[in-house]
């Protein structure tokens, strides 16, 4: 019986397959990223998860006509949670989640800004060693 559960799931899994496909080729068409496409469909603002109800209502808005967004919001939904986060949602459109490296923090407080290298004076006669730069000037 639960063998019989399991090929179950598996079979209406693949048959969701083709929505998502077919969702990931309007995201990307309709918003060129799938970041892009996560903002725009998260419509409660900012909230950073997308559920069921926002996902399909937010498909509805922008003019997705997939054949079936609650089998979307299934593949997005990976574990189950009720909602999607962002990183489920590049990772479900085949776009990898970048996360960019934190600045080291620097030790020992604040340091000061460099200050210009003085510059050497040039003395005012030429061909002389006492007016050549190199030597200085003598008096």
């Amino acid at each position: 019986q639960q063998q019989q559960q399991q090929q179950q799931q598996q079979l209406q899994q693949q048959q969701r397959r083709p929505a998502l496909s077919e969702f990931r080729r309007w995201a990307l068409l309709r918003f060129g990223h799938a970041e892009a496409a996560f903002r725009a469909l998260d419509l409660a603002g900012g909230s950073g998860r997308l559920g069921a109800g926002d996902f399909t209502e937010a498909l509805r808005k922008h003019g997705c006509r997939v054949e079936s967004p609650h089998d979307v919001f299934l593949q997005l939904d990976v574990h189950r949670r009720g909602a999607v986060g962002m990183a489920d949602f590049l990772e479900a459109l085949g776009q990898p989640v970048v996360e960019l490296p934190r600045p080291l923090p620097l030790s020992g407080g604040p340091r000061p800004a460099p200050t210009p290298a003085a510059r050497p004076r040039r003395a005012a006669g030429r061909g002389s060693a006492s007016g050549s730069p190199l030597f200085g000037a003598t008096a």
